[in-house]
């Protein structure tokens, strides 16, 4: 996923996986990632994900201290 987003001019910064498999990366333009816009990934291993996962993630975005 990271090299889809830095072919794109994003700079990432990925998290070591989770106890769930998942990864997390961070992505934002300029030389330090931190111009905008600012693309939050949440990556889950196996399936589907169901509605409390999205209801978590939207909660973290919303969240002003996130």
């Amino acid at each position: 996923m990271t090299a889809v987003l830095e072919s794109e001019g994003f700079r990432c910064d990925m998290s070591p996986p989770g106890p769930d498999g998942g990864i997390d990366i961070s992505a934002g333009r300029g030389p330090l990632g931190l111009d905008s816009p600012t693309v939050l990934v949440q990556v889950k291993s196996g399936g589907q994900v169901g509605a409390p996962v999205v209801s978590q993630l939207q909660g973290v975005l919303s969240d002003p201290e996130g």
